[in-house]
């Protein structure tokens, strides 16, 4: 990102990944349906000081990892 080859990238959240899959599984084992959808913007932790999922050049320096 810093050296220009790419554009921009999506922040993802391991941590967040393997919460929301868990409870799926948890629902899948006790037959409930599987009727969600968790929107990464929603995730204040993931988006804090940038407003987006989408990490550009200009706004790389206010995303913060979180693993």
């Amino acid at each position: 990102m810093k050296d220009g080859i790419f554009e921009w990238t999506a922040a993802e959240d391991p941590q967040a990944e393997a919460y929301y899959g868990a409870i799926a599984l948890m629902m899948a084992l006790e037959g409930k349906p599987l009727n969600g959808y968790v929107n990464l913007e929603d995730l204040p932790w993931l988006v804090d000081g940038t407003d987006t999922i989408f990490i550009t050049k200009e706004n790389m320096s206010k995303f913060t990892p979180h693993w």
